[in-house]
């Protein structure tokens, strides 16, 4: 209101213009303006005047809060007391909830600190019903608990109410006892209260008969009857109707609403009544107008405002001769009363109406008082503290004149900055906080010393920091420049400059400053462009754009950001793009995009106002002392605040105070001692601090039940009934429970980096950074069923088996909790599955872990389930562990000793000695602030081998070029977005000034040896990379390694294939599953390598089986004309020797053509189909009977022929029936004994013995290859615990490896016999022989060294046999040469002699070889492993091939005719091109005719005669028969002969001897 006053009086005569400024007793105004507001509102950490001025720093620093208020923190800010420590943080910096401070906080009066020593809660907290303390402890033992005085326990004895809160019609009552009939009829009302005519319900006094809406159920409150007999209470009128009773204050006080309306309090307007107001006393602390019908109270004489309506509570008359009331006095010019504040004069405000008190008349000779000082150009009084403190006190602002500042003495409380102009408070020196404009109260050198300073972690971020000597607060250095700054606050978080040589802002990067998100895709590294400016107090400030975008600075128009040098950066409307902006209805401006995202973007976070046609928080005018035209936006924080926001309290409407008692009402956030309705525009709100309307406990009340469907985020049951609960209170991470299920806080900590609602995972969508609501395990196994989930809104999705039936409703039908999905397994095993058309898979069990079982396509995953499951899958696939980790000398791991540079291996001095050198890792090779991360690596300066390195021991030596064939795998600069879910402690820093990277801190000091995977979603240690283990998840971190070999095969369930390391790539053992380690082009093998052992096996096999068949064909032919039985058990153990040798020739042939028709380069992938066949087992079985029988045969053959020569003086018996039938029991004999040797080994009952491996079915994906025995049962120990140490069967431990699978009906049992494969004795090489080479671990040994040693007694028998013959037969050739006419027969006998040594040669070369591996292979001298197919096609059958022909002449000259007929033609082919050659030498033509002629009559003749003696050779060869016949017959006669010599008895003997061998040998054939 401003006033025209000409006054003419005694003391003064002057025109005063002014604007009445006055304000109440609990009131303060706002510097510079007209504007009061409340003394608990300042430095409260909001603005409530305009310029902020009630929260600058240079007033708040050396403000002292109002009385029950307390500083927090930062020195700025006051808070209520009990606001202390109440787990809801009102101090900005949140000191007053930081734990250490709330630990040894002592809770002020009322207040009682919780069990945990963490938080204070009140008295009448107790057993509420609701949780103030973070343990419970306020709601522990309330069965025993005693209510306080004005409270009262429910009937469930465990909730104490307000004593007002029984019987008011609202339940407080956790089991609604409060407001039960029967209790309200009985309960006395309190003294301030009154009782409905019910009985059922209390009101306050101050309700009834008001005149207003009923507040009892049965309207009784306002039943004429009972208000006419009503008497009103104290304080109270009744009005002329006698129905209606007013405050006193109300009546005659003739109030009027904006439109100059007359306000009636009673409905019969009699409380205005001019003939009633006439005889109405006015009550205490008010007093009569002039017209003797109007009150008005007593502050309201004599102040400047017109309150009479004929106004004589303002005339001269009246004013000059009142006397004010206490607590205000009169201003000099005798008119006025203003509030006594004691030094209202001279001030510089005009509190007096007329400006008297700041008149020249009474400030010239004015005496400012203790502390204060006059202006220097006026008569203003200002406190001396505020001369030159760079703050304008001084109308005429010559306090802060340059001139006089200069020159002004700042005094002994104060000190001049650098600047030479500004006085500060020495204690604001070396605070942390920048009172001097130019910051040297901050920066110069008494503040700290530069050797304090250092590079430490601040918010997240290395920064150089300096601390004062106080040690109390940094300051803080720019990391590329001698600038400094500080910290302030969130919201400006920065005072000083902006750092030079920092183009990407890496000032600003601080997690605790508001908008801190990294984006190292734009040019401000943090998301915080920053923007020097001055605030009306000319400080230099820095506000980062998140601020500006918070305050609606951004794109409004006005360039906000200015440089060190005061122009223009226009960094806030650069990009602004009309198109790009939206205006708010209070003129703000915004970015488009910021628009109802459900974050708020500017200040009172106005953006999420207006959506979806729905209003949040109220829009009005500004009260007039705004002096704004737009609408004013009043945020749900602000309404029922009892603060004035609204011209026409909109924001204050009187329903926000009177005790409606709705169901809707809740305790106001910012004011907690007020119960305030919630309205629809303050319910579902964002939950940004502007928008928090009611505190958390009644989250229920204010955040469900939204009219905006855009703004529920589920629909649950809330103490029973049906609401919608907004989408803000989705894992709002409050210690309240919402729905009565508690669905909303369903949400799991998937990553350190990642908190998601269950709904929200598996759902194609990703909502974590790192993509872990995707990636979980759960999400592997879903439903085919789908359904519309509770939250998300996604539309009909599958579920993850894991929620079917698990408690917790998960669609919104319900039918996810119901008895309708298909199972498998019972027990521990019982699950869920995706549908019923599939059969149930058998499961792994878990001894012990949940869920108890592991999906097989889930088993050896790398995934810890079981508990030991990764053991047992090490154990059964025989992985030996690897060395990954480097040694470290430091405990920081900055010093890594690699090989055998290890101190106390080969000692530091002496490590020249062994060429071990120093050498320093670093990656990448960048500049990095405040770190060097830099790792000293200790290692031989040889390069190598890396094939056999792994973890860090690959990486260290690739990347300082060590290895011969390996590069670096390090390839991803970890920058600091990367790896976001990990590493909680990790701290960020600029690398080469323009990007950021993070480190972590190892015993306080920091490196970032971690590798980047692909995705850079996740990091890894380098002991991890290249370790054969995909610790990536996406194979990165094995990509460009060269120590592994990566298997053919893709994992099914994960699309990827196993690494096992190179070394074992071609180590003739199976590491992968599809055999590719072993079966590729560098080492894929067949049955018979190399070649020429594949084409001897066809040779010999051919020839083996065709020789000895021919043999056996004619022995059988002739065995009829055996004419005595030494000739007949010969030829039965031809037949049998040659019978045993036609097998082998067979079993030659079939692996042959099985190794180069059947399979082919195939046999590789088939190799373990074909050693667990039954093929293979009967090539065994036909092999070991055709060599045993071949054996045993020749021993007793050898016998019999030892026995013949040892008995040669008697002439053998004829054949008889007994001597055939015991011939043919001896062959019986061997060949029983020779089946038994070959067949034992692949019974059932032996298996124990002979079973070499077992082939499980692929699916069970524990074992690889054929596992043995003692590759098992490490397995099965693991799983079961501790075994005896008796040997287990091999049905024991299939039994038992079977027990670790559920068997489910309907399944199919992979660990049924059909499904196991075994290898037998004959399958342990592909080439299906007896298993001579045995190792001491192998169970047969003693039954192959048995047979062995069997078989070897009778090859040294056959040999001494042989030996013996060949030497008597020698003998007697040398006897019968002294015969005349026995040269023929020594011939033969020479012959034969020859034959016999062949054999014994041949059985020597097979077995004594062999017999000597057999030996060095048993006791692991040698791994003859290798060799078998050697021995076994080659060596062992040669003797097949050999005796035949040996033996018998048939085969020789098969063989020796065609050789001898070509041997013919190439000869005369010869003769005949030789003369042609010499014939072309002949000159004459005559003689050349001649000697032509000549030529080719010798030529005929040699001709001529070549062929008659070729033909002569024929015949004789013709004739050989008739000559042996010959022979014969003269063998015989000699024989006859012989018995009738009288030669001397050794002659006789010799021939007798002879002759018997040359007929056993020429008759019999060997």
């Amino acid at each position: 209101m401003i006033l025209l006053i000409f006054l003419l009086t005694e003391n003064f005569t002057f025109l005063v213009i002014s604007e009445i400024t006055t304000c109440k007793k609990d009131e303060v105004k706002c510097a510079d303006s007209s504007q009061c507001i409340p003394k608990t509102y300042m430095c409260d950490g909001w603005s409530d005047c305009d310029g902020d001025t009630d929260e600058l720093q240079s007033v708040c620093k050396g403000y002292n809060c109002t009385e029950g208020h307390v500083k927090c923190a930062d020195g700025l800010q006051c808070i209520l007391i009990e606001y202390n420590c109440d787990s809801y943080g009102d101090c900005w910096d949140n000191s007053d909830e930081w734990e250490n401070f709330c630990l040894s906080y002592e809770c002020d009066e009322g207040r009682t600190k919780c069990a945990d020593k963490k938080l204070c809660y009140s008295e009448s907290n107790v057993c509420d019903g609701d949780f103030d303390c973070l343990d419970g402890s306020d709601e522990e033992s309330c069965g025993d608990h005693t209510c306080i005085d004005g409270r009262i326990k429910c009937s469930n004895g465990l909730q104490c109410i307000a004593v007002e809160h029984k019987c008011d019609n609202v339940i407080h009552c956790d089991d609604g006892s409060d407001e039960e009939d029967a209790t309200c009829t009985k309960h006395d009302c309190p003294a301030d209260m009154e009782k409905c005519s019910d009985g059922l319900k209390c009101i306050y006094a101050t309700q009834m008969c008001d005149g207003k809406s009923r507040d009892c159920r049965d309207g009784s409150d306002e039943d004429e009857t009972r208000c006419r007999d009503y008497t009103c209470g104290e304080g109270r009128v009744k009005c002329a109707d006698n129905l209606q009773c007013i405050p006193m204050s109300s009546k005659c006080d003739h109030g009027h609403d904006e439109t100059e309306t007359l306000v009636f309090d009673c409905n019969d307007e009699s409380d205005e009544d001019a003939s009633s107001c006439k005889a109405f006393e006015c009550d205490d602390g008010r007093k009569k107008c002039a017209n003797d019908v109007q009150c008005i109270p007593l502050e309201s004489w004599c102040d400047g405002f017109d309150d009479c309506e004929d106004k004589s509570d303002e005339t001269n008359t009246t004013c000059i001769e009142y006397n004010c009331e206490e607590g205000r006095v009169k201003c000099p010019s005798g008119l006025y009363c203003v509030v006594d504040s004691g030094s209202f004069k001279c001030d510089g405000n005009d509190d007096c109406p007329d400006g008297s008190d700041e008149s020249d008349k009474t400030c010239k000779d004015y005496d400012c008082g203790t502390g204060k000082v006059k202006c220097p150009k006026s008569s203003q009084c200002i406190p001396s503290i505020n001369l030159c403190d760079g703050a304008i006190h001084c109308n005429d602002k010559s306090d802060e004149g340059t001139a006089f500042c200069k020159k002004y003495e700042c005094g002994e409380k104060r000190r001049k900055c650098s600047n030479g102009v500004q006085c500060i408070l020495k204690e604001y020196v070396c605070d942390g906080m920048y009172d001097c404009f130019d910051a040297s109260d901050e920066i110069s050198s008494e503040c700290y010393a530069e050797e304090d300073c250092s590079i430490q972690e601040l918010g997240g971020f290395l920064k150089y920091m300096c601390p004062y000597k106080d040690n109390q607060s940094f300051q803080y250095k720019c990391h590329n420049s001698n600038m400094f700054y500080i910290l302030d606050n969130e919201k400006i978080p920065l005072r000083g400059d902006v750092c030079s040589g920092d183009p990407y802002f890496y000032q600003a990067c601080d997690k605790r400053l508001s908008g801190y998100k990294i984006t190292n895709s734009t040019p401000a590294l943090c998301n915080n462009y920053l923007c020097q400016n001055k605030n009306d107090k000319n400080e230099s400030i820095i506000l980062t754009l998140t601020r500006l975008r918070e305050v609606g600075y951004i794109c409004n128009g006005v360039n906000d950001c200015l440089d060190a040098t005061n122009t223009t950066l226009k960094l806030d409307e650069s990009k602004c793009r009309a198109e790009d902006k939206t205006r708010l209805l209070s003129g703000v401006e915004v970015e488009t995009s910021k628009v109802c995202d459900d974050e708020c973007d500017s200040e009172n976070c106005e953006d999420e106002a207006v959506c979806n046609n729905f209003t949040y928080g109220l829009y009005c005018e500004y009260p007039a002392f705004r002096n704004n035209s737009a609408l004013a936006y009043v945020p749900p924080r602000r309404i029922c605040d009892e603060t004035w926001d609204c011209k026409d309290y909109d924001d204050e409407r009187d329903d926000c105070y009177q005790e409606t008692l709705k169901n809707d009402t809740c305790i106001h956030h910012r004011q907690k001692k007020i119960t305030a309705p919630v309205y629809n525009y303050t319910r579902c709100g964002v939950l940004g601090f502007y928008n928090i309307y009611c505190q958390d406990k009644d989250l229920k009340k204010y955040q469900t039940n939204c009219t905006d469907s855009s703004r529920v985020g589920l629909t649950c049951e809330i103490d029973g009934y049906r609401s919608t609960v907004s989408k803000y209170l989705i894992c709002h991470g409050k210690s309240v429970n919402i729905c009565d299920d508690k669905i909303e806080i369903q949400c799991p900590v998937l990553s350190k980096s990642c908190v998601q609602h269950r709904h929200l995972m598996c759902d194609n969508v990703t909502d974590c950074d790192d993509g872990s609501d995707e990636n979980h395990q759960i999400c592997l196994d879903q439903t085919e069923k789908k359904c519309q989930r509770r939250v998300g809104k996604r539309g009909n999705l599958t579920l993850p088996l894991a929620w079917i039936n698990d408690g917790v409703v998960d669609c919104e039908s319900g039918e996810d909790e119901e008895a309708v999905w298909p199972t498998c397994g019972d027990g521990q095993t019982f699950r869920f599955v995706s549908s019923s058309d599939k059969p149930c898979e058998n499961v792994f069990k878990c001894l012990w872990g949940s869920p108890g079982y592991v999906e097989l396509d889930d088993l050896c995953d790398g995934r810890e389930t079981c508990g030991n499951e990764n053991k047992i899958c090490s154990l059964s696939r025989s992985h030996k562990a690897i060395s990954s980790s480097v040694w470290s000398s430091s405990k920081s791991g900055q010093v890594k000793h690699l090989s055998f540079c290890i101190k106390g291996l080969h000692s530091i001095d002496r490590m020249e000695n062994y060429s071990c050198v120093r050498e320093n890792f670093k990656f990448p090779n960048y500049q990095t602030f405040g770190v060097e991360t830099i790792t000293e690596l200790i290692l031989p300066n040889t390069s190598k081998n890396c094939d056999n390195l792994f973890g860090e021991q690959y990486i260290f030596n690739s990347c300082t070029g060590k290895c011969q064939n390996s590069s670096c795998p390090l390839k991803t600069i970890p920058k600091y977005e990367y790896c976001p879910s990990q590493y909680s402690k990790r701290v960020g820093t600029i690398a080469n000034n323009e990007f950021l990277v993070f480190l972590i801190s190892q015993q306080n000091v920091y490196n970032n040896r971690f590798f980047v995977c692909g995705n850079t979603s996740k990091c890894i240690d380098y002991s991890q990379v290249c370790d054969l283990v995909d610790d990536c998840g996406d194979e990165s971190d094995e990509q460009f390694c060269t120590n592994h070999f990566q298997c053919h095969d893709l994992d099914p369930t994960n699309n990827k294939s196993m690494l096992i390391p190179v070394t074992k790539k071609c180590d003739g053992k199976f590491d992968c599953f599809d055999l590719s380690d072993e079966c590729n082009e560098q080492c894929s093998r067949q049955i018979l390598e190399p070649f020429y052992v594949r084409a001897l096996s066809w040779f010999m096999g051919l020839l083996a089986t065709i020789a000895n068949c021919t043999v056996v064909i004619k022995s059988l032919y002739n065995v009829r004309n055996s004419k005595n039985s030494i000739v007949l058990i010969n030829k039965c153990m031809v037949i049998l020797i040659s019978s045993g040798e036609f097998f082998v020739g067979c079993y030659l042939c079939s692996i042959a053509a099985y190794d180069s028709i059947v399979f082919k380069k195939g046999y590789c992938k088939q190799q373990i189909e074909w050693i667990t066949s039954v093929e293979c087992s009967v090539l065994g079985v036909i092999s070991t009977i055709g060599f045993q029988i071949t054996l045993f045969s020749m021993t007793v053959l050898s016998f019999v022929r030892l026995y013949i020569i040892s008995k040669s003086t008697k002439i053998p018996g004829k054949v008889t029936k007994v001597k055939v039938i015991l011939i043919l029991m001896v062959a019986v004999i061997l060949l029983v004994a020779s089946t038994l040797i070959a067949v034992i080994p692949i019974l059932s009952n032996f298996q124990d013995f002979f079973v070499n491996g077992v082939k499980f079915n692929k699916k069970i994906k524990l074992f690889i290859g054929t596992p043995k025995k003692e590759q098992i049962l490490p397995v099965i120990e693991a799983y079961y615990g501790r075994k005896k140490s008796a040997i287990l069967s091999w049905e024991v431990i299939l039994k038992m490896v079977a027990e670790m699978f559920s068997r489910d009906p309907g399944s199919y049992d992979y660990m049924d016999e059909s499904n196991l494969k075994k290898v037998h004795f004959y399958g342990s090489d592909g080439v299906c022989l007896f298993k001579y080479f045995v190792g001491n671990e192998d169970p047969q040994k003693s039954f192959v060294w048995n047979i062995l040693v069997i078989n070897s007694i009778c090859f040294l028998f056959i040999w001494m046999s042989y030996l013996t013959i060949a030497m008597i037969s020698y003998k007697s050739t040398k006897n019968l040469s002294d015969v005349k006419g026995n040269k023929q027969m020594s011939i033969r006998n020479n012959k034969m002699n020859r034959r016999i040594s062949s054999i014994i040669a041949a059985n020597f070369v097979c077995w004594v070889p062999f017999l000597v591996v057999c030996i060095l292979h048993s006791f692991n001298i040698v791994d003859a492993t290798r060799w078998y197919s050697l021995f076994s096609m080659i060596i062992l059958p040669l003797k097949s091939v050999i005796n035949p022909i040996a033996c018998d002449d048939t085969i020789t000259k098969l063989v020796t005719m065609p050789v001898k007929k070509l041997l013919v033609f190439m000869t005369n082919s010869a003769a005949i091109l030789s003369l042609q050659k010499k014939s072309s030498f002949v000159q004459d033509t005559g003689k050349n005719l001649e000697l032509v002629g000549s030529v080719e009559s010798g030529e005929k003749d040699a001709a001529i005669n070549h062929d008659g003696k070729h033909e002569q050779y024929v015949r004789s060869s013709v004739n050989h028969e008739q000559q042996d016949q010959d022979i014969k017959a003269k063998s015989t006669n000699c024989c006859k002969v012989a018995t009738n010599l009288e030669s001397p008895e050794t002659n006789q003997k010799g021939l007798v001897a002879s002759a018997i061998t040359v007929e056993d040998m020429a008759i019999e054939n060997c």
